[in-house]
């Protein structure tokens, strides 16, 4: 059995799931933190059954299924960005202009 625990507020590990074999490697500078973590997991009864998904349910606009409107606002973002980008190309090639 792999014990795991939830982990918030460790640095870039915010929110992380940890498995027993990768809470030394986070948690091996701080050996309290490591001791805790271990007490906790040991704590936790949790099953997380694989092959399912577990995301919430969000409400989206008429005409639109799920993924439809995933795609919908990927592309708007995506089309937000490259709008971002095509001005910082801009600028760039107007400061190389000018060395």
């Amino acid at each position: 059995m792999v014990r795991a625990c939830v982990v918030f507020g460790i640095g870039a590990v915010a929110g992380a799931l940890l498995i027993d074999c990768l809470i030394p490697e986070v948690f091996g500078d701080y050996p309290e933190a490591m001791k805790n973590t271990l007490l906790i997991a040991e704590r936790c009864n949790v099953t997380i059954p694989s092959g399912e998904n577990h995301l919430p349910k969000f409400a989206v606009p008429d005409g639109f299924t799920l993924d439809d409107y995933f795609e919908h606002v990927v592309r708007q973002g995506y089309a937000q960005r490259m709008e971002r980008l095509r001005q910082l190309e801009t600028v760039q090639r107007a400061i190389d202009r000018r060395r």
